[in-house]
């Protein structure tokens, strides 16, 4: 009897101790807070850029997003790195920003595409977007470019038609990207 007892609680410690070594090799959980835009307008006055692009390639890749990495006290032995997932995209259209056609632009977005950590959204090679976006170039020169947020910040093209997200409403009045297109080109202008 005595020793079913010490199987027992050995299972029962094992037990337990499984769940503590799976998360201790799980990747690292990132939390981000992002701006929610309620209309239109202020979407578009916020973007340093929008495009319609086209991804051609995806790949991962460690980026530091510290702000505060320019100051003198930022603390260097501090690991700033975090994973992303870098979408290298072609510009066909240019609605907003310093940017040509054809230039080759990099987008990020948190997490990686392949890991554990993934979030909804993430940009699909070979497909066309609306994209609304940020530069960060004052934090860390060639910073890729980031969306507003990782809902609204991109909008999917599916031969001429754009794709509204279920989260996503803005836009929802648009039935195609030239409409959509010409009517973001006329809010910028205003």
């Amino acid at each position: 009897m005595k020793i079913s007892k010490k199987i027992i609680l050995g299972l029962v410690v094992v037990i337990l101790l499984i769940p503590i070594w799976i998360f201790s090799k799980m990747s690292s959980t990132y939390l981000a807070d992002y701006p929610h835009y309620s209309d239109e307008d202020t979407l578009i006055k916020e973007a340093d850029v929008i495009v319609i692009g086209k991804v051609d390639e995806i790949s991962k890749a460690k980026i530091n997003v510290n702000q505060n990495q320019k100051d003198q006290d930022y603390d260097k032995s501090v690991d700033d790195l975090l994973e992303y997932t870098v979408s290298e995209v072609q510009v066909l259209d240019v609605l907003k920003g310093d940017i040509r056609v054809g230039e080759k632009i990099q987008i990020k977005q948190l997490g990686h595409i392949d890991g554990i950590i993934k979030i909804k959204n993430y940009f699909n090679k070979n497909k066309e977007y609306f994209f609304f976006l940020k530069k960060y170039d004052d934090i860390t020169p060639g910073m890729p470019y980031s969306t507003l947020n990782p809902i609204q910040g991109h909008i999917e093209i599916d031969k001429n038609k754009i794709i509204i997200d279920k989260e996503n409403q803005l836009f929802k009045d648009m039935l195609n990207k030239d409409d959509l297109s010409q009517s973001i080109k006329k809010k910028v202008k205003d």
